[in-house]
């Protein structure tokens, strides 16, 4: 299980004034003859949330084990919270809340006890501090009522409810979230649904097993209601710009017409 240890509190970021929270310039990296990332930038603005969208293989997993320093870049330059993570790895990552694509748990343990665990890890001790934060964090994710049940009869949801809680414990100032599963469960399905009154949300309806339609007054919603599923406990595998068909344009300039 991949914990970060905090050190001493790390100084402020005075210097930087406005400057990105991560920066990646002409990043590559390969696994044997398998690049993963090719010459790739991405620049995360402070206060912002920031998807990454891509088919498996894309490297995204690889981008954010490089943003933490987990992995190092064969070529390229790397700057998290203005340090380099491949020398200052320690200090990027105790600011750092991640929940990777298949976020470890202990099964046998409560949510509470999970949660507890990772908090005297981060630091937090097993005071009422730490009793705090935990309480914040659960109620935040919408978990607080099942901490004393066993994490191994959690659904899919609510682990990942769990992880997210989890990843928001010490109060880090980036959080980076991996596409947690393969698709939507039934129950996330259903709270997908639930959000059809969030802001620029105009409709939604499952679209068969695991699919389910958003239609958004905007794209530049989109960032925005994908963190709004995760918070949810929803897990998204892809999300996929809908292409009308001619047929559908067809309709669409016929309905226009008669009305």
């Amino acid at each position: 299980m991949s914990q970060v240890v905090p050190a001493a509190p790390p100084e402020p970021d005075s210097d930087l004034g406005s400057s990105p929270v991560v920066s990646l310039r002409g990043v590559h990296r390969s696994f044997g003859d398998n690049p993963a990332l090719a010459g790739f930038d991405l620049t995360v603005p402070r206060a912002a949330i920031t998807v990454l969208l891509g088919p498996n293989g894309a490297g995204k997993t690889t981008a954010i084990r490089v943003i933490t320093g987990a992995l190092g870049p064969d070529q390229g330059e790397v700057r998290v919270f203005g340090l380099d993570p491949a020398v200052e790895g320690e200090s990027v990552r105790r600011r750092c809340g991640v929940v990777s694509a298949k976020p470890a748990l202990y099964d046998r343990l409560s949510g509470w006890d999970n949660l507890a665990y990772s908090a005297e890890l981060y630091g937090l001790g097993r005071g009422e501090t730490a009793a705090a934060r935990i309480r914040a964090a659960s109620e935040r994710f919408e978990i607080e009522h099942a901490l004393d049940q066993q994490v191994g009869g959690y659904s899919t949801g609510m682990k990942t409810r769990l992880a997210l809680s989890r990843s928001v414990l010490h109060e880090p100032d980036l959080l980076l979230f991996d596409e947690p599963t393969s698709g939507l469960d039934p129950e996330s399905s259903v709270a997908v649904l639930d959000l059809t009154d969030a802001p620029g949300v105009v409709s939604a309806e499952a679209d068969g097993p695991g699919s389910v339609n958003v239609a958004v007054d905007d794209h530049d919603r989109v960032p925005e209601l994908v963190f709004a599923l995760a918070s949810a406990g929803v897990r998204v595998r892809r999300v996929e710009p809908y292409e009308p068909s001619l047929e559908d344009l067809y309709f669409a300039v016929r309905g226009k017409a008669r009305r």
